[in-house]
């Protein structure tokens, strides 16, 4: 496991929210204030921002729905780009500062499939022509596996088999991080009477409280609402909020005409992944000569980070605070070509907005 020391220590990061490089001003001064010193498979390297072309960048990388707090220090002929992922993706109003992991690990590359988006998933299979699934705003195809963790937007456009207009559904995925609880809607319809029953089972008692509407009208909150619908589809949201604080949405849409075309909730398919926990986890990326080594593909399980300080410093050029953060970092890089893993080892004095 990846060890992390924590030394004097007032705050750690904080979320920003641009995607944006910012650069840093940097007053005149004949102290360096961002700088990096250390070596790159054996050789030697510095970076100071301010001398040699070197420059110090901020901002909050998106990678896979999943914001990535992110430096930069670098020149025209080596580079260093640290970052923290996000976490606790369940929770909508996570402070940073208060949630980051005390013993945060090196971020991998996932190999296996988080989740595969089929209609297999679905009670009304056999009634399905196909789905295209749009998956973060990207197209792809019926069957596609998500690989990476993260926290994904997942459109369902389906079409079914007796040639009646395409229906679409939407949910957000999270894959590979934490969540505190993944409980989706129940379903129990009566045809003869057409009365629908849904319901969020909280066999736990860990609901405050389940929102529920159909086709975007509110029926309150409940644990469970029933219904005579209309014989044409219509979609089920539950909002539902945990006594942690946690919520989610969950939706499902529901065919009232035939009972025999319903789209069930999919984000159960968040219940059959390995547990793979990205949360707050680090990555390190080096440039060298225009070739990019990043940590997520080499093995770090017995890497070191040693955090140092974290203070104020001023604000960038779009106004907002930055913050230094000082760090000692050992770990081990490889390139997108493969090969060997390469050891980094340097310690540094990064710049992170805060917004």
């Amino acid at each position: 496991m990846t060890k992390i020391v924590l030394l004097s220590i007032a705050s750690i990061f904080i979320f920003v929210t641009s995607c944006k490089k910012e650069k840093i001003e940097l007053p005149t001064s004949n102290s360096p204030i961002f700088t990096t010193t250390g070596t790159f498979n054996g050789e030697a390297f510095e970076l100071i921002a301010g001398d040699n072309d070197s420059y110090m960048h901020t901002w909050t990388d998106m990678t896979n729905g999943v914001e990535v707090v992110s430096g930069n220090l670098s020149n025209s002929i080596n580079g260093l780009e640290i970052g923290i992922y996000s976490g606790q993706l369940d929770h909508n109003d996570i402070v940073f500062t208060e949630n980051i992991s005390l013993t945060p690990t090196f971020s991998e590359f996932n190999q296996i499939a988080l989740a595969t988006l089929s209609k297999n998933m679905f009670s009304s299979v056999s009634n399905i022509q196909s789905i295209e699934w749009i998956v973060n705003g990207e197209i792809r195809a019926e069957g596609y596996s998500i690989i990476e963790p993260g926290h994904y937007d997942v459109t369902a456009n389906v079409t079914f088999s007796d040639g009646s207009p395409i229906q679409t559904v939407s949910n957000k995925l999270i894959l590979g991080y934490d969540r505190d609880f993944n409980l989706g809607i129940s379903h129990n319809f009566d045809a003869a009477s057409s009365l629908l029953v849904v319901s969020v089972e909280d066999f736990m008692g860990v609901v405050t409280s389940t929102t529920w509407y159909i086709n975007d009208v509110s029926y309150g909150v409940s644990d469970s609402i029933e219904l005579n619908i209309p014989q044409e589809f219509v979609e089920v949201r539950a909002e539902i909020e945990y006594m942690s604080g946690a919520k989610r949405t969950k939706r499902m849409l529901f065919d009232g005409a035939l009972g025999t075309r319903t789209i069930e909730d999919f984000t159960e398919v968040e219940n059959t992944i390995d547990n793979i926990i990205q949360d707050f986890n680090l990555r390190v990326r080096f440039e060298k000569a225009n070739v990019l080594y990043e940590s997520e593909r080499a093995n770090n399980s017995s890497s070191i980070v040693v955090i140092t300080a974290f203070d104020y410093y001023g604000l960038n050029n779009a106004g907002y605070p930055v913050y230094k953060i000082g760090a000692s970092i050992n770990c081990n890089v490889r390139s997108e070509s493969g090969g060997n893993d390469i050891p980094l080892q340097f310690n540094t004095v990064f710049g992170v907005e805060i917004r």
